[in-house]
């Protein structure tokens, strides 16, 4: 499996263009291969392949055939497929009949429909596992013509808008891969849509002739007009991801809002368009848990370099010790009832006196009502089977953060965990329990059994380990090492610190980074929660020591990180805690660089998205 930093940075590129190979396509495939695309054409004319001239040893690859037939449609993907992968479809198909859409006899539109719009839609069906995989490229290309209704072409360009839409509906389902609708007026088509792959534009609907004048007059790309914000507009967010306006998609990296000069990202310097988050697993798109991309910044040298989480144990060394958190996530929302409130309650951890700690929002979301106050039952079910006293505030004047303990015993408990569902950042997402899960703590289960204490909230920065990258982690000679650090509900606001939370760090675990750091070794935690369990745990001179408790512990560039070298982590949005905790750990310089670079590349956000791993040299 390639992705698509791999592929930039190897030179595997390819492309297939499909569809009507006339002169602006022959063009864009010239360029393409002067510049050491693979290619795949749709055509029989040998003329045109012997016409693109040097490098004769990058491949082409010319087949004929129907783009609407599906046996060509997989025969131009398989071919991709043969070259290495797919990073650019390109789909040219079309007819434009010059009659009026009344004037057009049934069959013609129909055939219309065929070329313009179902063998384009095939065309990607068949290749969206290999465009996954590279986070690859489409553009759908169409003449100015199409761009307006009215004139001697109405049925095509109707049709035309029917593919735009359809291209948009697909850029919100599919977040791992682009999509462009692009209006050609020929001669501008292959110099924009290289400016376009240039500078990684994001999903939209582009003009050639304004790519040109915006890359000329070193701006952004300018408003599309067409683009609507209304609930039934086609770029509107639909259970995905929207791809943003073309106002917000300039095509120079000074337009991505955060600068290389800046500093106080930790105070939120710095916006994220809503189309960079992660909103699924990768999984549901057909690809690994561990299919993301990781930004790799070095302290040492302020170098930011761009690769795919699977090239992980070649960027370490033999000897470096990976600390991982091995607390498992639990199902921890749960509909009740406050007398006749209707509350949701999320559990967080459970102490060993058997109590829990817990969190109230009311129906809307927001803070119970005053009717909650210590002693009061939350009744779980219908049937009062299973009860929740709440004990004791521990946020003072508030209603949402408590600790509760069971009318029942254990039996209650396994119920309550049964009714569960999992949390996430999404509000409105259902993601299965599974996907709530790391490696690491599934393996933590199966050597002690069912964890007793669990997190609320997924230790997502080594959610996308898989079985394969650790056993090719251990091979390489890294060190893996574990701590428990169960998290808590998130605070509400991003800025607000995490509350206290239950961390133990074994003795063979401080062993092991005590001597690793007297020989010079790195240690690499992953996730902030792996860097709160240490630095609670070690003494004043920054030697870890095994321990077992609750840490208030609150890290910022104000303090000195003692016990960890390096962090593997995801990206946090603006104004989060955790960007202090990096701050301390990187310095200033070398996190606004890496988040201006992720913005530039497009990484994405969230708890299924992209990491990045923060080393010393």
């Amino acid at each position: 499996m390639r992705s698509g930093a791999q592929s930039l940075e190897r030179g595997m590129r390819t492309a297939v263009i499909a569809g009507s190979l006339d002169a602006p396509a022959l063009e864009l495939a010239r360029r393409l291969h002067g510049r050491g695309w693979s290619l795949v054409l749709d055509t029989a004319d040998a003329g045109a392949v012997d016409g693109l001239g040097a490098p004769v040893e990058t491949p082409v690859t010319a087949l004929a055939g129907d783009v609407r037939d599906e046996s060509h449609q997989t025969a131009l993907v398989e071919a991709a497929r043969d070259l290495g992968g797919l990073d650019l479809l390109v789909s040219n198909a079309g007819v434009r009949p010059p009659l009026a859409l009344c004037d057009q006899p049934p069959d013609a539109f129909r055939r219309l429909l065929d070329v313009t719009v179902l063998a384009p839609l095939g065309l990607l069906r068949t290749a969206l596992p290999l465009l996954r995989e590279s986070r690859g490229v489409v553009a759908a290309v169409s003449p100015h013509t199409a761009a307006e209704p009215g004139g001697p072409h109405g049925g095509y360009s109707a049709v035309k808008a029917a593919l735009d839409r359809l291209a948009a509906e697909i850029a919100i389902e599919e977040p791992l891969v682009r999509v462009w609708t692009v209006d050609s007026d020929g001669h501008t088509q292959a110099p924009a849509l290289l400016e376009l792959l240039e500078h990684g534009a994001p999903s939209g609907h582009y003009d050639t002739a304004e790519i040109l004048q915006s890359a000329g007059a070193g701006t952004s790309l300018p408003a599309d007009p067409t683009d609507g914000t209304s609930a039934s507009a086609p770029g509107t967010q639909r259970g995905g991801r929207r791809p943003p306006a073309r106002e917000s998609t300039g095509l120079s990296r000074e337009s991505t809002g955060l600068s290389r000069e800046s500093t106080g990202l930790s105070r939120g310097n710095f916006s994220l368009p809503g189309n960079l988050k992660a909103n699924v697993p990768p999984e549901e798109h057909g690809v690994d848990r561990g299919d993301v991309r990781l930004l790799v910044g070095r302290k040492a040298s302020g170098a930011v370099t761009h690769h795919h989480f699977s090239e992980l144990p070649r960027l370490l060394r033999p000897l470096d010790v990976l600390v991982v958190n091995t607390s498992a996530t639990a199902p921890p929302e749960v509909d009740g009832r406050a007398g006749s409130e209707p509350v949701t309650m999320r559990f967080s951890t459970r102490l060993d006196d058997g109590r829990w700690v817990v969190e109230l929002s009311s129906a809307e979301g927001g803070t119970p009502a005053d009717t909650c106050a210590p002693g009061t039952v939350v009744t779980v079910d219908d049937h009062a089977r299973v009860r929740v006293v709440l004990d004791r505030r521990l946020e003072p004047g508030s209603n949402r953060l408590w600790l509760a303990h069971f009318l029942a015993s254990g039996p209650a408990t396994d119920r309550l965990r049964r009714r569960g569902r999992p949390f996430h950042e999404d509000a409105g997402a259902r993601h299965p329990l599974s996907a709530q899960q790391t490696v690491f703590a599934e393996a933590a289960a199966v050597a002690s059994g069912a964890p007793t204490h669990q997190s609320a909230e997924l230790p997502s920065a080594a959610r996308p380990f898989t079985d394969q990258l650790v056993t090719a982690l251990v091979t390489r000679g890294v060190v893996i090492a574990p701590i428990e650090l169960h998290t808590r509900p998130a605070p509400g606001a991003p800025s607000r610190p995490p509350g206290p939370e239950l961390f133990a760090v074994p003795p063979a675990t401080a062993h092991l980074i005590n001597n690793v750091r007297a020989c010079g070794g790195r240690i690499v935690a992953v996730g902030t929660t792996a860097v709160r369990a240490l630095e609670s745990a070690a003494d004043p001179q920054g030697r870890v020591r095994a321990a077992r408790g609750w840490t208030d512990l609150v890290i910022g560039p104000q303090r000195t990180i003692q016990t960890v070298s390096g962090l593997l982590t995801g990206l946090h949005q603006a104004e989060a805690s955790h960007l202090r905790l990096l701050e301390a750990l990187a310095g200033a310089e070398l996190l606004t660089t890496c988040y201006a670079e992720a913005r530039a590349e497009h990484y994405l956000w969230g708890e299924f998205g992209d990491v990045n791993l923060l080393l010393p040299d």
